[in-house]
């Protein structure tokens, strides 16, 4: 940073958000320099959160907001926090506020068809959080078709799929009558052998009413992902103890029960599934 000119800084560092080409349909949303005034303020409220003092970071997150009104994180920051809260409206409202006010920032020929963003960028990983926590926000609340196209778009953005959309699509999908969409998403990541892709392919399949691929869907998914079946088919369901320190692995009885929570319902209300499972599982 010393070496650079004035001038060069500038260029470098706007005043206000701003979406740079990169080249090759590559795009960073550069994000302008705050005060440190501001900075160590979110810094209070996030800390506050942490704290379970949830009171003082709202009231601390939303002076932020109305000193930088254009400042995204604080915008999502009071978005988790409102989750925290379990204050499900505030929550929709925040990330509402902050939706929009991305849509104001970006220029108008945006496109998720034109534009590819790196999640690397910082600037860029923002832009994707936003439309990522308004996607759950309207999926929690019912608004289904919204949070598909967010999410789709998300997906045209992003391609490695940073923030997991394509976990989160399936149950949409099903919900909306589009169990094909879920094979589209399985074929888009051939590399993904985790639980959601494996087993979620069955159910697509079952939607769609072609039992005999379900069939070898299944004994696929088995063969790879056996834990799940076992979680599906169980009568109680307990959550596994001591989480690893890594996270969830494949294969492993965690991925199994968050599957499960996840998509438990839908197995549950795809007729002939759980009879089907057995079937295969336990000839």
């Amino acid at each position: 940073m010393t070496h650079l000119t004035k001038i060069e800084l500038d260029e470098t560092i706007p005043e206000n958000w701003e979406l740079r080409p990169l080249g090759k349909g590559q795009y960073e949303f550069v994000e302008p320099v705050w005060s440190h005034e501001i900075e160590d303020l979110l810094d209070e409220g996030f800390e506050a959160s942490e704290e379970f003092e949830y009171d003082v970071a709202e009231e601390i997150i939303l002076e932020v907001i109305k000193r930088a009104p254009n400042l995204l994180e604080a915008h999502l920051m009071l978005a988790d926090l409102y989750f925290d809260m379990d204050k499900t409206d505030k929550r929709l409202e925040a990330t509402q506020q902050a939706y929009n006010l991305l849509l104001t920032l970006l220029p108008k020929d945006f496109s998720p068809s034109t534009h590819k963003l790196s999640w690397d960028l910082e600037g860029n990983a923002i832009l994707l959080r936003v439309l990522y926590s308004h996607a759950c926000a309207l999926a929690d609340e019912g608004d289904s078709k919204t949070a598909r196209d967010i999410l789709e778009d998300l997906l045209k953005l992003d391609v490695e799929d940073n923030q997991d959309s394509r976990y989160l699509l399936p149950q949409i999908y099903l919900e909306l009558g589009e169990p094909a969409q879920i094979l589209k998403l399985v074929e888009q990541f051939p590399e993904d052998q985790g639980a959601d892709m494996l087993w979620n392919r069955v159910l697509a399949l079952l939607a769609l009413k072609q039992p005999d691929q379900a069939r070898l869907a299944i004994q696929e998914a088995w063969a790879k992902s056996p834990k799940v079946a076992q979680e599906l088919l169980r009568s109680k369901h307990d959550a596994p103890t001591d989480l690893p320190p890594n996270g969830i692995e494949i294969g492993s009885e965690h991925e199994a029960f968050a599957y499960f929570l996840d998509m438990g319902d839908a197995w549950a209300d795809q007729p002939g599934a759980l009879q089907m499972l057995r079937e295969v599982v336990q000839p």
